[in-house]
């Protein structure tokens, strides 16, 4: 899957677009917790205020994208990926994305109606905000994060 700034790998693509809403949240998920699900969790809700059947696409970062921001990863790509697809509210997979800014065109391309994510400022390198192109568009909607986590 290519998009502006990134190639990843989209699993459990969607066959016919069905009028559902699509959500995309996406993040590290590493040493997966309750707040992460969490977090999955209100992405679905918030498409699912809308009144709409709601598809949720998961997109999870490459360790190899976690480790020149963050730095390295405790579990493998491969773990990442299995514990976050098994998540009863995920929809939809993506894996290897870049850690970079994720705006319209990935929206686009995964044809994700908006990005859904916590309500703290993830920034990439240069110092732009990861959101702020889909925030721009308003196609960015923001949840409390999980308190005590």
């Amino acid at each position: 899957l290519h998009f502006r700034g990134g190639i990843c790998v989209w699993h459990r693509p969607p066959t016919i677009r069905t009028g559902a809403l699509r959500v995309f949240i996406n993040g590290c998920f590493d040493l997966v917790h309750a707040g992460h699900f969490n977090a999955i969790r209100q992405a679905q809700q918030v498409g699912a205020s809308c009144g709409r059947p709601v598809h949720v696409v998961v997109g999870v970062h490459s360790s190899a994208a976690i480790l020149l921001r963050k730095g390295p990863t405790t579990m493998t790509d491969l773990e990442r990926g299995i514990v976050v697809a098994g998540a009863r509210w995920t929809s939809e997979l993506v894996t290897d994305l870049p850690y970079i800014e994720l705006g319209v065109d990935l929206l686009d391309t995964l044809q994700a109606d908006f990005i859904v994510h916590g309500d703290d400022v993830v920034v990439v390198a240069g110092g732009a905000g990861m959101f702020d192109e889909a925030r721009d568009a308003q196609r960015l909607k923001v949840v409390k994060r999980t308190e005590g986590l």
